[in-house]
Formats: structure tokens, sequence, C-alpha cells
């Protein structure tokens, strides 16, 4: 992956769902999960 690419997963998560921590752990855990339950996922692991 782009050290590009990477960056902006990262802003993007962090922005949208409030997740301090994107790490290679949490991508590989966002591909293993089924589309539908992606926003469900990042909304728990994010910062309220």
């Amino acid at each position: 992956m782009t050290g590009h690419l990477w960056h902006r997963l990262q802003h993007d998560i962090a922005q949208t769902y409030g997740v301090s921590q994107v790490d290679y752990a949490l991508i590989a855990r966002v591909q293993a999960t089924s589309s539908a339950k992606v926003p469900t996922l990042l909304r728990s692991l994010g910062e309220a």
C-alpha cells in the first residue's frame, strides 16, 4: 500500500469515526468484516 493511501485511510477513518489509532491490525479487521458492518465496527471503536 502506498504511503499516500495509508495516510488517507488513517485520516478519513479518524475524521469520520473518531478512531485515534488506525493501524494494520484495524485495517485487517475491517477487511474481514462485511461491508454492511464496517461503519458499526468503526463507530464502536471511535471516541465518543
